[in-house]
């Protein structure tokens, strides 16, 4: 995650272990999600601590929203699935 002030790196992921599809904010900006092949990964963007690491789905997830409350994550797979 950058910092839009000055482009200046606020923390990393490590890395991530596959090709990112997408990504999304949480309404509040606490929080961001990617999706990272297969896999929903979820970190709080104050301490850059991964939160969720969800099991692989069924195929690579292609977009991801925030519910407006911010309570749930719903993914949406290449096949056309929708996971909350």
């Amino acid at each position: 995650v950058w910092t839009p002030n000055g482009l200046r790196e606020d923390f990393s992921s490590g890395g991530p272990d596959g090709p990112v599809f997408c990504v999304a904010a949480s309404p509040d900006g606490r929080l961001v999600a990617a999706g990272v092949d297969r896999r929903l990964r979820v970190w709080d963007v104050k301490t850059g601590r991964e939160v969720l690491v969800t099991p692989h789905h069924s195929g690579r997830i292609r977009s991801i929203a925030f519910f407006p409350d911010g309570a749930f994550v719903v993914t949406a797979v290449e096949y056309g699935a929708v996971l909350v």
